[in-house]
């Protein structure tokens, strides 16, 4: 079987367009929520109080854009980091499901040694994805070597390569993650230092800081959450994947322990015949060597 595959992927694409819309994304927050400030500010200026009493303070309506403002000097890089892992959340999960539709017509059926052929040249066709060069590989080591015995450690060395890549994104998402819980903490501590920073603990300097300690913890903890959720959803995709490409793999292993199998038989079959061949061509030489004899006799006794 004489395969060939083109195993040239597009990721770089796929990268260039994902920072475009990340770019694109956080452009647009920090004008929409500079523009919502602004709109908010004026509104509070113009609005008027209403008093509950003749004691009583303006009551303030507070919005989505007055609780993101509370992070105070933390707000940029709560909007960094979410960008951040939203982009490679994306990118992954954009590449784990080009690759299942990709891969989904390898992955179909029962490959039978009858229709290895046919198998052979879908693979040859097949956009690249995954299994498509699992199974590349693996048929070259077989045209190569005539053995489906080192079929096992090309795919359990693909496999852990496959496995480490998927690490790298893993690290990265988690250190987002953890980094928003970490920035959640330090605005914690940042918040309560400029409750008691001023030593004025009147009602408006302790709200203030309680707010901003609330608020940028309550942030990053949604962030932390989030990118958790994703990492663990497309963990389970690339594992479910995984774990059919391996299934895949064994099947097509076994087929072609049944074509060795069926090349050794042949190949015995023709030592065999090429034995008998051998020997039948000896005694043809052996009964012409006698005929000869046999010839010469009758004619010494004649002279």
């Amino acid at each position: 079987m004489n395969t060939n595959i083109n195993t040239n992927q597009s990721s770089k694409k796929w990268y260039y367009l994902v920072f475009i819309v990340g770019l694109m994304m956080t452009l647009f927050t920090m004008s929409s929520i500079q523009a919502q400030a602004k709109k908010s500010n004026m509104g509070n200026q113009s609005a008027t109080p209403s008093l509950t009493s003749t004691n009583a303070e303006p009551v303030k309506k507070l919005t989505i854009w007055n609780i993101i403002e509370m992070n105070d000097w933390l707000l940029w890089p709560f909007i960094l980091l979410t960008m951040s892992g939203i982009m490679i959340n994306v990118h992954r999960g954009l590449t784990e499901h080009r690759d299942k539709s990709r891969s989904l017509p390898l992955l179909q059926g029962k490959i039978r040694p009858n229709g290895i052929r046919g198998f052979v040249q879908i693979v040859r066709s097949s956009r690249p994805n995954r299994a498509a060069r699992l199974f590349y590989q693996i048929i070259s080591t077989f045209d190569k070597t005539n053995q489906a015995q080192p079929v096992t450690e090309e795919v359990n060395q693909f496999l852990a390569s496959e496995r480490e890549i998927f690490e790298r994104f893993n690290r990265v998402n988690g250190f987002l993650s953890e980094s928003a819980g970490a920035l959640g903490l330090l605005g914690t501590v940042w918040g309560i230092f400029e409750t008691f920073y001023t030593a004025k603990m009147d009602g408006a300097t302790i709200l203030r800081g309680m707010s901003v300690a609330l608020i940028t913890t309550l942030t990053g903890l949604i962030i932390s959450l989030v990118l958790n959720g994703c990492g663990t959803y497309l963990y389970t995709l690339f594992n479910r994947q995984l774990n059919s490409l391996n299934n895949k793999a064994e099947e097509l292993r076994q087929v072609l322990l049944l074509l060795e199998k069926r090349n050794v038989d042949n190949n015995h079959q023709e030592k065999e015949e090429l034995q008998k061949i051998h020997v039948a061509d000896r005694e043809l030489r052996s009964e012409k060597q006698a005929y000869r004899k046999m010839s010469h006799e009758i004619a010494f006794a004649d002279v």
